[in-house]
């Protein structure tokens, strides 16, 4: 027979992958196969048959892609275990990051909290030692992100001419002199006052080659000059170039090249003449995205908070410029128990935002039981910044016991045994039991004592 004769026959198996050899009697048919193709996955719109290399069909849009077990089910119910799999829309999916649903092995979900990893499911930080700082920075987690300070002191750099001591500004370790407005040559500067492009009192590049491959997009990357008003560059910073990059431009955007972690990078736009980056221009052309008042330094914009006395307007607004009132220091209130932690500060006329308070008072910032304003007292210890348990809760520097008398019921009554109350021996410390008695007359002539076990509460 033929080949031709071979596939006109009713007895012909199926057609199969050339490698994968012909399927069992049970491939042929194709409710079967129709029932197998609706538990796998689609990825990228193709589905992960071993048979089959073909877009997904109707069975995915469609009744015929949905799994009994999940019809009546609710979304994040299990419906299988190796691998862990879960109903979603009436289906059963493998579960994973970013299914909407906190697993085995998984801290957040990206839909569920903008601050969750979508590549991993974890959040970036759970506590302080999560957020290192450097010399001129102290990190803090607060809802799950690093959130990270300036701090003013002396620190190291790596110059020309080996190890150097210098001085903190604006969060960098910078020369000794940086940030005092003239650039010292002598100490290793480059550029000053620090601003875009200037980091450290040096450029951020000086040449195209050193900004090749710092950005996913593996366009051509320029090292752009920042310039002053009378064209004196100020600073150096990389960019991707936009030839380079096939984007459509708008009226007020540019096209630019946005990463996406490892996968292939994707188009965006940024904000023609927005020279310090802040997402604001000067005039009023751009809608929303204008109103910049000085478009060389990204610490002016509105929306900003306006800082009193500083000589400078900070939001653009001429009718709030330099604030009203007395600069007074605000000190942040972590965990919402209306007092701050004195060690985060700043310096404003009104409170920088929600969580500041001008109580400055606090001794653990990350408990609202612990504050100066505490009059409850509590069994159980709390950790303090160092670890080490305390019973401290009002900020006093000392443990203060809720109870700390004795008593005796061997007297009579006329001598006070129906208004006495105390501990029974030694008195307990705290979150120590005890015996508490009370004294209770017995027939108008004696005392008894009645027992109970009770834990020491201290503040």
């Amino acid at each position: 027979m033929d080949a031709a004769s071979d596939a006109a026959s009713p007895d012909a198996a199926p057609d199969a992958d050339l490698d994968a050899g012909p399927r069992p009697d049970a491939w042929s048919d194709p409710r079967f196969d129709a029932a197998i193709d609706a538990q796998e996955q689609p990825v990228d719109g193709f589905r992960e048959d071993t048979h089959l290399d073909a877009p997904a069909t109707d069975a995915w849009s469609g009744d015929a892609g949905l799994d009994p077990a999940c019809t009546t089910a609710i979304d994040g119910e299990p419906c299988g275990d190796f691998p862990p799999q879960l109903c979603v829309s009436g289906r059963c999916v493998v579960a994973g990051c970013g299914d909407g649903f906190v697993g085995a092995g998984e801290a957040c979900e990206p839909v569920m909290h903008p601050a969750c990893d979508p590549r991993t499911c974890q959040w970036p930080c759970n506590d302080d030692f999560g957020c290192p700082g450097t010399d001129c920075t102290r990190g803090t987690c607060m809802d799950h992100l690093c959130h990270y300070e300036n701090v003013v002191g002396s620190c190291t750099f790596a110059a020309d001419t080996g190890t150097t001591t210098g001085v903190c500004v604006a969060g960098l370790c910078s020369p000794v002199h940086c940030g005092d407005g003239i650039v010292e040559t002598a100490t290793g500067e480059l550029c000053d006052p620090p601003g875009l492009g200037c980091t450290g009192c040096r450029f951020d590049c000086a040449t195209n080659e050193d900004c090749q491959n710092g950005d996913p997009c593996d366009g051509r990357e320029v090292c752009r000059p920042i310039t002053d008003a009378g064209g004196r560059v100020t600073g150096r910073v990389c960019e991707a170039d936009p030839a380079s990059i096939p984007c459509t431009a708008g009226p007020c955007f540019a096209p630019t090249c946005v990463p996406m972690s490892s996968d292939a990078p994707r188009c965006g736009q940024v904000l023609v003449g927005d020279d310090d980056h802040d997402g604001f221009v000067e005039g009023m052309t751009c809608g929303s995205f204008g109103g910049d008042c000085d478009d060389t330094d990204p610490r002016r914009h509105p929306g900003l908070p306006e800082i009193c006395a500083n000589g400078i307007d900070d939001d653009c607004n001429p009718a709030t410029a330099d604030g009203a009132g007395a600069i007074v220091r605000w000190c942040r209130d972590a965990d919402g128990d209306h007092f701050g932690d004195r060690l985060v500060t700043m310096e404003s006329c009104s409170a920088p935002g929600p969580d500041w308070v001008l109580d400055c008072s606090d001794c653990l910032d990350t408990n609202e039981l612990v504050n100066p304003g505490q009059t409850s007292y509590f069994a159980a210890p709390y950790l303090d910044a160092s670890g080490t348990e305390s019973f401290d809760y009002d900020c006093r520097n000392g443990e203060e016991r809720e109870l700390d008398g004795t008593v005796s019921c061997d007297a009579l009554i006329r001598l006070g045994c129906n208004s006495s109350a105390g501990w029974l021996d030694a008195v307990p410390g705290c979150g120590e039991e005890g015996s508490w008695a009370t004294c209770n007359g017995v027939l108008f002539l004696f005392c008894r004592a009645n027992v109970a076990t009770r834990t020491q509460g201290c503040r």
